[in-house]
């Protein structure tokens, strides 16, 4: 394959996985309330997804801006980020034609298991290429101190 032929790989390209949204909407159900752009199809349905797509391309997939911690306490917030980042690893799997790569979420409101999930669940994740960093967490930007 020459370098024309290559698909192009379109990076933090967002998804909202069903079992982290259902645990959110089980947390918070006025989520697609405060944040009407989940209600986009293509960030949920992927066969929709896939079938819409204007050019060829694979996508290193990242959750939609629903951050764990801005709802739940450290430790429940570190929870969701481990089940959401096996979630989007699996995704890459079920779905290699649209994905090549996923980043995971952290919680940043637990820094220790922030940092355990790079050094574990992304380590030992072959789908999982890195993290994504919000500007905004817990309600400010994140280079407040």
């Amino acid at each position: 394959m020459t370098l024309a032929q290559e698909i192009p790989i379109d990076v933090f390209a967002h998804v909202v996985t069903p079992q982290f949204y259902q645990k959110m909407l089980a947390i918070d159900a006025k989520i697609p309330e405060k944040a009407s752009y989940i209600q986009n199809q293509a960030l949920v349905d992927f066969d929709y997804r896939r079938q819409h797509r204007t050019i060829p391309t694979r996508q290193v997939i990242s959750m939609m801006n629903i951050n764990p911690e801005d709802y739940v306490d450290s430790e429940q917030a570190l929870a969701l980020c481990q089940s959401a980042n096996q979630e989007l690893a699996a995704l890459v799997t079920t779905h290699p034609d649209q994905f090549c790569g996923a980043v995971a979420m952290v919680p940043m409101n637990n820094v220790a298991g922030a940092r355990a999930i790079m050094r574990d669940q992304v380590k030992s994740t072959t789908n999982l290429l890195g993290i994504q960093l919000f500007t905004r967490a817990l309600g400010r930007s994140i280079a407040d101190p």
